[in-house]
């Protein structure tokens, strides 16, 4: 088991020599992870779904939106699919069809073997795509919106994240790629920053990395 407890000698420096980063925070789509819904959108055409069906199978339905907080669990999903699908959706096309647009990031593992602090997550997220994915090697804690009953940019999110990290928002670096939800880590006290692709993660890490 990884010991994510922060260790005050490994804290570092933000470049601008402001307050040390303890601890990192990562969102995982469009920061580690790769997001990509027309390959999801292509595999339900391939598999015989009406194309006009997919947005109302997954969102008009409450799918998405209901996993990501927790309402539904992947046979809920399913379900709900299903019924706007036009035609019976088996468990195994669900995933197929789902988590076609899920990648990890190639340069991830490099990325986290080079980082100097503990680091954990705070995504929304569904259930599908939490088990495709399973946990960020070495993160603690990790904590999926449906888990948690709240999606970002809500504060309770980052209220609770505030609480789960294992020291004060401003020692810890968050990253995101939306900037409504980087605005809400600010004003809970994270010191939360913008990224979309490696170079933007990396030089938010500054710092907190082996360069």
């Amino acid at each position: 088991m990884v010991d994510n407890t922060p260790d005050p000698s490994s804290a570092t420096e933000t470049p601008s020599g402001g307050s040390e980063v303890e601890f990192v925070l990562f969102d995982l789509g469009g920061v580690l992870v790769d997001v990509d819904e027309e390959l999801s959108r292509a595999r339900w055409v391939e598999l015989g779904y009406p194309a006009d069906r997919y947005e109302p199978a997954f969102y008009h339905s409450h799918a998405k939106p209901g996993g990501d907080l927790g309402d539904h669990s992947p046979e809920g999903m399913r379900r709900l699919v299903e019924a706007l699908a036009g035609s019976p959706v088996p468990p195994e096309a669900l995933i197929d069809i789902w988590t076609a647009q899920l990648a990890w990031r190639p340069w991830v593992r490099d990325l986290l073997g080079r980082l100097q602090v503990p680091y954990g997550v705070l995504s929304t997220i569904d259930p599908i795509h939490a088990a495709a994915l399973g946990p960020l090697p070495g993160a603690s804690p990790i904590l999926y919106s449906c888990e948690m009953g709240v999606v970002k940019p809500s504060r309770a999110a980052f209220l609770m994240a505030a609480e789960a990290c294992p020291c004060a928002p401003a020692r810890v670096r968050y990253v995101d790629d939306r900037s409504e939800n980087v605005a809400a880590a600010l004003a809970v006290g994270f010191d939360a920053h913008l990224v979309s692709d490696q170079e933007s993660v990396e030089a938010a890490l500054r710092g907190a990395l082996v360069l």
